[in-house]
């Protein structure tokens, strides 16, 4: 019962919890450590950009409110296929998500949105150096 309310107050599934950024934390330090080879190091650089999409997808609130939520009351979560149910589920959504994503970014590619963005970060980051700078010039005077 406690463990319940600790659980649903957030306290230990939020993503600012301490439980999830030490475990954030422990992952890096395991997952930098590990070689792979050219072609795991091809496919991650191929969809590494895009899983982020999926999760910015499948979290977003319209998506969570008006597909997730209604898509588990098709299965009962007494019945025994439930498992087998979840687990295709999120392979599609996961699936689906990913190609949503990869054509976007073939999108913002062909329409050199990527370039304007680059260009964009270049400019404020010049900017924001140019400030910093003069903060640092003043307050050594």
């Amino acid at each position: 019962m406690v463990l319940e309310k600790i659980v649903f107050r957030g306290i230990i599934s939020t993503y600012v919890s301490p439980f999830v950024v030490a475990l954030s934390i422990i992952y890096i330090c395991i997952f930098s450590k590990i070689k792979v080879g050219k072609h795991i190091k091809r496919f991650t650089s191929t969809f590494a950009p895009a899983a982020f999409g999926v999760y910015l997808l499948h979290d977003n609130s319209i998506i969570r409110d008006n597909f997730m939520k209604k898509l588990y009351l098709i299965v009962d979560g007494d019945n025994l296929l439930f498992p087998l149910f979840l687990i295709v589920t999120i392979v599609l959504i996961f699936v689906i998500c990913l190609l949503i994503e990869k054509i976007r970014l073939i999108i913002f590619e062909k329409l050199y949105i990527d370039k304007f963005v680059n260009r964009m970060i270049k400019f404020v980051e010049k900017l924001l150096n140019n400030i910093f700078d003069r903060i640092v010039s003043l307050t050594s005077l």
